[in-house]
């Protein structure tokens, strides 16, 4: 199963020059996409930030999120869940990365992410943000595309 990030989630909702390659790879993976809660605040941001910048149509913001809350409440997007599990990891995540030495860049949501990426027990991520990518591959797990 792979985690997916709103980086690439949102590719599913909003027509972009890439959405192509995530609509493909969400058609051939034989599992629904997980990801953390986080991800629905972040690509509600995104579409309303879209709408006013007027890159999607005025009034498809609210429309495009109600599609999401609907796809999770559907079971076609899962939602893993902020446990402790994942709360650990999010430690762990943090500690691994500015440990090292230089320090791997990450912001406190896109650790949130990956511990709840890790703590779902997937090992990889599909994400367009780089600081996530770079902070994925150095904890070792698969990145896409």
């Amino acid at each position: 199963m792979s985690y997916w990030d709103s980086s690439a989630l949102v590719k599913l909702y909003v027509r972009e020059a890439d959405s192509s390659i995530f609509e493909q790879y969400a058609a051939t993976v034989l599992t629904v996409p997980i990801t953390s809660h986080l991800a629905v605040f972040e690509i509600q941001t995104t579409l309303w930030r879209k709408e006013s910048e007027g890159t999607i149509i005025g009034g498809s913001a609210k429309r495009t999120h109600e599609k999401l809350l609907q796809d999770i409440a559907d079971g076609n997007i899962r939602i893993a869940d902020l446990s402790p599990e994942a709360e650990h990891e999010f430690g762990s995540v943090l500690e691994r990365c500015f440990q090292q030495k230089p320090p791997v860049a990450i912001r406190t949501l896109d650790a949130i992410h990956l511990g709840s990426a890790i703590s779902s027990k997937e090992t990889e991520v599909v994400a367009t943000d780089k600081r996530l990518r770079d902070a994925a591959n150095f904890l070792g797990l698969k990145v896409f595309p």
